[in-house]
Parts: structure tokens; sequence; C-alpha cells
């Protein structure tokens, strides 16, 4: 079965085989668009230089519409617990089945961002090989997704302090100190805490001990970086020590997961 796949520029994804629809992201006298014209370098000079507090604006209704073409349709925006790019989706779908009613859609809020969501792509791709029936879909991605997660690791918090989120204090603390914080997305897809350590040759170990405490069995591994690709490939190496079958990719964030992964930032999408 054929199947069309959209995702927003939340996911990282820059394969031919999906559609992306593009987020935002505005400063005071500049907004970036997410697409493959944005260049991250310059993102983050702009971040770097700036005092106030950019945003991000999730794609609305139309921008949903506009890469909406096939008969079979997939689309996985940004976890809902940290953007209205879901809500556009679906509101994207009620309106391309009024135009379309003999055509599917399934929108997926997969409460994940960056690396897992190409993970799950794969998922879909595998099950659309398979000719899964379409209204079987959503059961059988959602099963799926019980076995992928995603883990971060954060160099700076400047920009989380920035936009409110912790004193710039205790953002300028940690910098000095090269304390990185360890994440992941909660049930309700939202950003949680799972550990603080000096040093990024702690945090690539704490990384891989938390996926293995996740279950990680040497399944299928995405390591998305904002401008470390160094670190990136220890990681991979790390990982490989460990499971030397893995599949490990590693790509490039693109703006919005640049925007709040900050420099050195390193996200891991994986199956276990």
């Amino acid at each position: 079965m054929k199947i069309q796949i959209i995702l927003d520029s939340g996911s990282n994804d820059r394969t031919d085989d999906v559609v992306i629809t593009p987020l935002r992201i505005s400063f005071k006298d500049k907004t970036y668009i997410d697409d493959d014209s944005l260049d991250t370098n310059e993102l983050l000079k702009t971040m770097a230089t700036t005092k106030e507090a950019g945003r991000s604006s999730c794609p609305n209704i139309q921008d949903w519409l506009d890469r909406m073409t096939g008969e079979n349709i997939v689309m996985l925006p940004l976890t809902s617990g940290l953007s209205g790019s879901y809500n556009a989706a679906l509101q994207a779908k009620e309106l391309y089945l009024e135009k379309y009613p003999d055509r599917n859609v399934l929108v997926l809020d997969a409460k994940t961002v960056g690396p897992e969501n190409r993970v799950i792509v794969d998922i879909i791709e595998k099950l659309a090989e398979e000719d899964v029936p379409f209204n079987e879909l959503e059961g059988r991605i959602n099963e799926e997704m019980t076995h992928t997660d995603l883990v971060f690791v954060l160099k700076s918090l400047r920009n989380l302090a920035l936009n409110g989120r912790l004193p710039m204090v205790a953002a300028r603390l940690a910098g000095m100190l090269k304390i990185m914080v360890i994440g992941t997305v909660d049930e309700e897809g939202k950003f949680a805490l799972l550990n603080k350590t000096r040093g990024m040759k702690k945090a690539l170990a704490d990384i891989i001990d938390q996926m293995k405490a996740k279950g990680y069995q040497g399944g299928t591994v995405y390591i998305d970086h904002c401008d470390n690709e160094a670190e990136s490939i220890i990681l991979k190496d790390k990982i490989l020590a460990s499971f030397p079958n893995a599949k490990i990719t590693i790509r490039k964030t693109r703006g919005i997961c640049t925007f709040y992964g900050e420099r050195g930032g390193i996200l891991v999408g994986f199956h276990n």
C-alpha cells in the first residue's frame, strides 16, 4: 500500500520518502522558516547574540493542507505536549476529508520530537510494505511505539532561561560548571528531566545507561545533533561497542531542534 507520510520540521527529517511542513522561529527583527533553505549556523549566531527570547510557531492548517496529496496519508506532527502542530494537522485532516471523502488520513500524536519520529516512520513504511489495511495501521503503529523512545542531552540552558523556563543565573552557572542535562519526553509528550551530570564524557555514558534502562537491546538508532558531529560519532561508537549489530544513523538537527537543543545538543531516538 502506498502511503504519503507528512511530518513537521520538528522531526529533523530530510529524506525524500517524507514531506515536511515547516515550523517558524522568530526574533524581534527576523523570522526563520524551518525548511531546506534554513542555515542553522546563522540561526545559532542569532541565538548567541540576541538578549531577547525568540519564539517558535507551529504550521497552520493551510500549511498542512498544501502538502496533502495522497489517497492514504499518515501525518506525524511534533508532540501535542509542546506544540499546536498536532491540532492544526487534525483540522487539516477534517477539511481534506470533506473534499476527498473516499481517501484515508491518520494523524498520530506520537508525543515525541526529532529522531524518534524517524524511528516511527520506519515502522510505518514497514507496515505499508506488508500491505497492512489502513484501518489497522493506527493500532499496529501504537503497538510498535511502545518499543520506541527518546533520550537527549543539552549542553546549554541559555535559551531555556531566555524563555523563562529557569533563571539566567542558573543557566550561566550550569555553563561554567559544564553541567549537562539528560532528558526525555514523558507520557504527555513534555520534556522530562532524567539526570544531570558534569562533562560530556559522563553525559554520553549516561545516555547509553538511560537507553538500556528503557529496554534498548540493539535496535535502530537515530542520533540528531546540533553542530556536534564529533561527539555524536563518539556516542555511536560507544553504542556499537555494546551492541555491534545496531543500525545507527547520524543526522543534523533542523531549525526547531536547533533552537531548543542549542549548540552541542544531541537527541537519540531508538527502537528497542
